[in-house]
């Protein structure tokens, strides 16, 4: 799973913001005028062609299905209908649904009719509160690709939502889709090898794991979607599947999910027998500005050396103070474009505000470096000696267009509602970076000496006073009361990579804009680092390590995973 989110966020994002920027609506197939909430199930509730279609299945297998299956199958269908592929119940004869079956706490084990035949979801039962369990239960998807009881496991931490795997379907049909490109191996590109069982949990509240009973207006929803509750739901998972599964676990995560990770080890280290964390941000606290410093200084250095990697963090910089100059212009074209992410903003968070902060964070997007967005800078600039009133019309346009391809404004976007897939990511990420991951503080005093030293008439709205807590007023003034900053999800990743009890491996990339805040040395004997100095977030795996790299990791992996 290379492409997690960074990947899957930023490939996501990039997709959407193409689209929106060529002032395309998503097609109708994405969009909902209900909630995005899973109502309760009810025989009022179901929806009948769903119940129709897995019936027809059902019938065809001559399968009876167990009490409370059709229901989930129900719940599951009427989540995903506007998005997915049918769940449907796996037949008789199907042994590999049987062994996933008896895993204790596993309500049901479905099929989606585009999976191969040893692609599974299986849906757990989890409690609400794992400190109070007479608060309720939430049902959770779980993706498990089954190679067999005794092979080796690789328990995946994505961090989000599992739309991506199930949008595969329709990616030929939808251009929104397509453009995502999401690679047909995807599911396979493990780090401990491809005959392993791959397990794939949805994070808590996320997607199709949203609980029934609370909605994103209730404080509860906030309160219990946080990492000590998502660790136990791994663990929980984790412990039922030992009791059937006989090989050993690794437990792996990108991202967000490399953070997810060491907070594991931090908490159950007896769930894995060997831990990685690929790109891991485990060591971001909360409103570290190094990041800036970095993405202004000495960014792009490592791969494309430091006159062509200078030349780049220029081009981006002449490109922000362009867009500065012609904020007046400009801000229409935004206001109608931020318009189109349909979710709402804060009511703390302006358009002004909103622009200043879009603009200073293309140099956050600059590693993500596909061809039309640097293409896209250089042929705007090339039109900024406009003079007639045509040619300042396709400029000022050409500017929008480029400023909103990378990061757009639909990251400062709140839950609310929208898009199936926008409002299940975003918020729930941005809340989560707010409470308890961390994440990066606004330093816009490299972008102001470059404007300084312009001598152009580009002006900020954002103020030096401002910028402390700039960040925060991406979060609905409700939760930045009810839920501050909480640094002990912090303190235990730094503890646990610092003294790990299991052997715990760490795949960076140098020219990550987070390589500031990832482990790349150890002195602990149990911690393996393999910094890769030309690659970037998304590029923080096997496939980019030397072939050396490679002999030394494949011989950890066989150490700790060979039963």
């Amino acid at each position: 799973m290379r492409r997690e989110l960074g990947a899957k966020i930023f490939i996501t994002l990039t997709a959407l913001s193409l689209l929106l920027a060529s002032c395309s609506l998503a097609p109708a197939s994405l969009s909902t005028d209900e909630t995005s909430e899973s109502p309760a199930v009810t025989n009022e509730t179901k929806d009948s062609s769903v119940t129709t279609e897995a019936t027809s299945e059902t019938s065809a297998a001559e399968t009876t299905l167990p009490a409370g299956e059709q229901e989930l199958i129900d719940r599951y269908n009427t989540f995903a209908k506007n998005l997915f592929d049918r769940l449907i119940p796996c037949g008789e004869g199907d042994e590999a649904a049987e062994v996933l079956r008896s895993v204790p706490g596993v309500k049901m084990v479905g099929k989606k009719q585009f999976y191969e035949d040893k692609e599974y979801l299986i849906f757990f039962e989890q409690p609400l509160d794992h400190k109070d369990p007479s608060r309720g239960t939430f049902i959770q998807t779980v993706y498990v690709c089954f190679e067999g009881k005794d092979a080796p496991n690789c328990f995946y931490i994505d961090g989000y939502d599992l739309g991506f795997l199930q949008m595969e379907s329709q990616r030929e049909d939808d251009p929104l889709l397509d453009a995502m490109e999401i690679p047909e191996e995807l599911i396979k590109e493990i780090s401990i090898g491809l005959d392993c069982n791959y397990i794939l949990p949805e994070y808590r509240f996320y997607g199709t794991s949203a609980p029934d009973q609370l909605t994103k207006e209730d404080s509860d929803f906030w309160g219990l979607m946080n990492c000590e509750q998502a660790s136990e739901d791994f663990h929980q998972i984790i412990e039922a599947l030992k009791k059937t599964l006989g090989g050993r676990f690794c437990i792996e995560g990108c991202s967000k999910g490399g953070e997810a990770v060491a907070y594991q080890l931090a908490k159950h280290p007896e769930d894995g027998d060997l831990f990685i964390g690929q790109a891991a941000m485990v060591l971001l606290g909360n409103g570290d500005k190094d990041l800036y410093e970095y993405a202004y200084t000495t960014a792009g250095d490592l791969v494309y050396g430091k006159k062509a990697a200078k030349e780049m963090r220029d081009l981006i910089t002449e490109f922000q103070i362009e867009c500065l100059k012609n904020r007046e212009e400009l801000m229409p074209y935004y206001i109608n474009h931020a318009g189109f992410v349909e979710a709402p903003f804060s009511p703390d968070l302006d358009y002004e505000t909103m622009f200043d902060c879009q603009v200073l964070d293309q140099v956050y997007y600059w590693q993500y470096l596909f061809d039309n967005y640097i293409d896209g800078i250089k042929e705007a600039l090339s039109m900024k000696d406009a003079k007639t009133g045509s040619e300042r019309s396709s400029y000022i346009s050409k500017l929008g267009d480029v400023l909103n391809m990378g990061y757009s404004s639909y990251q400062y976007t709140m839950y609310g509602k929208g898009r199936e897939f926008q409002e299940k990511d975003i918020y729930n990420y941005m809340f989560q970076c707010f409470h308890e991951d961390g994440h990066y503080g606004y330093d816009f005093s490299y972008l102001r000496k470059a404007i300084k030293k312009s001598g152009t008439d580009a002006k900020l709205h954002v103020t030096e006073e401002m910028e402390k807590d700039l960040w925060d007023l991406r979060i609905d003034p409700s939760h930045r009361k009810l839920f501050p900053y909480d640094p002990s999800v912090l303190e235990a990743r730094k503890q646990a990579v610092k003294n790990p009890s299991k052997p715990l491996i760490f795949i960076n990339g140098l020219t990550d804009i987070y390589q500031t805040h990832e482990v790349k040395e150890s002195d602990n004997g149990n911690v393996y680092i393999f910094n890769i100095p030309e690659a970037c977030h998304v590029d923080a795996d096997l496939e980019h390590l030397t072939s050396e790299q490679r002999k030394e990791f494949d011989k950890l992996v066989k150490k700790y995973m060979s039963n």
